[in-house]
């Protein structure tokens, strides 16, 4: 179920607000508004049978009809911290968009998107972010210390792993169209091309997953989708039911060790432009928003060592077991093909993830991650 006190989530003007992580890293803080007006805002949105509407929900900015210049340039960042469920102050975290154009509240079948026995409410402004939640209470158990947020980032810190976003043809304006070829790409990047740790300053040399690249041979993302910039803001999205974007998450060695695959239907990706003295980029109060299918979470997290041993041989599949019918089976809060009809089954985890990013380069051919297969099925079962 939802906790109770959720937080205000917004302020980046388009068809509704966005909010950041916090003040630390160019975040905006995020301060929590009161319970009873946070509740009578979602419940309002169901009141008069439905036919009135007052919830403000959290959209991405809508897509820019501005031209750029006729010479774009390519930039390259690689994403500096990430946070899949907690904030650099310690404050509770609330990121996220609201995907399924609803805001539900936790135990009303009438205002959810799609069938589930367990009906998961959303933030303020219908927020859909309930990977926060399960991310936090997975790193809490006794073998998930490294899939908390200051493991994984500490892992960045150290230049062993990070995400890059290749943007091309951006003009270096306020607004620009996707229709002037605009686009960015995304891919998991498996260490540094020198040693020593990163110093992002613009110079560090990442090298880039060859899963995430179009051959073995050329470090060209092997998907580069349509972006726009809105006042400032890269928005990119993905519609589209067969779309998505794959996210390779290296976690540390430790008790739990191993690459999370975040597969994400239909995401968003939004950040603030930063512009540098040296000509490249910055992003900053990054946001990621999208439907981790239940099937995908569970073979991923089955896919993971823990203790020496694959998760899904742990306790005899005891580990796996747990895993999914206390974590994510009764969390499941969206659909993953994105048909919000309010009759299909819940079938996904709905996913909000914060980052920023500093200007990198790409070095050299692709590479792979050091990591240990394990000998787990891809199809590790769903929640059925």
């Amino acid at each position: 179920m939802r906790r109770g006190a959720v937080l205000a989530f917004g302020a980046v003007i388009g068809f509704a607000a966005v909010v950041g992580c916090a003040d630390l890293l160019g975040f905006k803080e995020l301060t929590a508004p009161d319970d009873a007006a946070s509740d009578a805002q979602v419940e309002a949105s169901t009141d008069a049978g439905g036919d009135v509407d007052t919830c403000q929900h959290a959209r991405w900015p809508g897509p820019s009809d501005a031209g750029a210049p006729v010479d774009g340039g390519n930039y390259v960042v690689a994403l500096h911290h990430i946070y899949f469920s907690s904030l650099p102050d310690g404050g509770t975290p609330a990121f996220g968009y609201d995907l399924d154009d609803r805001c539900t509240v936790s135990g009303d079948p009438s205002t959810a998107s799609c069938t589930s026995s367990n009906v998961v409410g959303d933030n303020a402004g219908g927020i859909d972010d309930e990977s926060i939640q399960i991310m936090n209470e997975l790193s809490s158990l006794p073998f998930g210390a490294t899939l908390v947020d200051s493991a994984i980032n500490a892992n960045i810190a150290q230049g062993n792993y990070s995400l890059i976003l290749q943007l091309n043809k951006y003009g270096g304006g306020m607004n620009q169209s996707h229709t002037t070829g605009l686009q960015v790409g995304v891919q998991g990047a498996t260490g540094l091309a020198t040693s020593g740790t990163p110093d992002f300053d613009g110079g560090d040399r990442w090298i880039v997953d060859v899963d995430d690249c179009i051959s073995p041979t050329t470090n060209q993302p092997k998907y580069f989708f349509p972006a726009d910039v809105v006042d400032g803001v890269l928005v990119t999205t993905f519609p589209g039911t067969t779309n998505s974007v794959t996210l390779h998450v290296l976690l540390p060695n430790g008790s739990v060790s191993g690459v999370l695959t975040v597969t994400l239907h239909e995401p968003v990706l939004t950040a603030r432009l930063v512009a540098r003295g040296d000509g490249a980029f910055d992003l900053t109060d990054g946001v990621i928003g999208g439907r981790w299918a239940a099937a995908d979470m569970i073979a991923t997290l089955a896919s993971l060592n823990v203790s020496g041993g694959p998760l899904c041989e742990y306790l005899d599949g005891g580990g796996l077991a747990f895993g999914k019918g206390s974590y994510i089976c009764p969390n499941l809060d969206v659909t993953a093909n994105a048909q919000d009809n309010d009759t299909e089954s819940c079938d996904a985890i709905s996913v909000g993830i914060a980052f920023d990013g500093t200007a990198a380069q790409i070095d050299g051919n692709p590479g792979t991650f050091n990591v240990t297969p394990t000998p787990c099925p891809y199809d590790a079962g769903g929640c059925n």
